[in-house]
């Protein structure tokens, strides 16, 4: 059995099933706030010093469109996907395990030793090493709710705004349902809604001076772009 870890899986279950039929697909998902507390806390590994996330409209966007493509999958193939919410993996992390290990056939066990994380610990790339410094230690159940704390309530409030509807499908609770009109009447809101607008253009204007960026991008997209047309025609055949 191999086991892929990737949340770009999530954008390609379709090509993976059809290529793959035999293929599962864990989905962990995790409460959208946390992600984005945890993002603009962590320095991206291989930019230059960025936060992963500064934006609460795009997380939020990314966050709501990947769970939805991927329950959209699990509801037409209900048999390949189970879901584990990440705060009971945490919590109770061996009934999880028992759940995981049935769905992929095999036997309950009990949950592996930390003992054997040192040696994965170790093959992850040194630069991916600082966001992963907590492998080796038993899950801290604290920072499962942490970020009620921690993120800014403008921050939390625009990420309901996008991802609210989402959020309270996958259970979550305390989510404020921000709608335009909550936006308008209140100015701090307003003002940082614009201003992610505003970083969000900046960043698509800012490839037209990064020539190499841009034609990077396109490349990329046109690969993209060549690999679906040749997996139709390996479909049509």
């Amino acid at each position: 059995m191999w086991v892929v870890k990737d949340n770009t899986n999530g954008r390609y279950l379709n090509q993976i099933h059809d290529e793959i039929p035999m293929a599962r697909f864990l989905h962990i998902v995790r409460d959208g706030r946390a992600v984005l507390n945890s993002m603009v806390g962590t320095i991206e590994p291989y930019g230059n010093g960025e936060v992963m996330a500064r934006d609460p409209l795009t997380a939020a966007r990314n966050w709501r469109n990947l769970v939805s493509r991927i329950g959209a999958f699990s509801k037409q193939h209900a048999d390949l996907v189970l879901e584990v919410k990440y705060e009971d993996l945490v919590e109770c992390p061996q009934e999880q395990l028992d759940r995981i290990r049935q769905f992929m056939g095999l036997e309950t066990a009990a949950a592996p030793s930390l003992a054997g994380a040192e040696g994965y610990y170790s093959r992850i790339p040194d630069k991916e090493k600082g966001i992963h410094s907590l492998l080796k230690k038993e899950p801290l159940k604290v920072r499962s709710r942490a970020w009620m704390n921690e993120l800014p309530e403008t921050s939390r409030a625009l990420f309901e705004h996008i991802a609210g509807d989402t959020l309270v499908s996958k259970g979550y609770s305390d989510v404020g349902r921000i709608k335009w009109k909550d936006l308008l009447a209140r100015p701090h809101l307003m003002r940082e809604y614009m201003r992610s607008v505003v970083r969000r253009y900046i960043s698509w204007i800012g490839y037209l001076f990064n020539p190499d960026l841009l034609r990077k991008t396109i490349t990329v997209k046109f690969l993209r772009q060549r690999d679906a047309r040749a997996f139709e025609d390996r479909k049509g055949l």
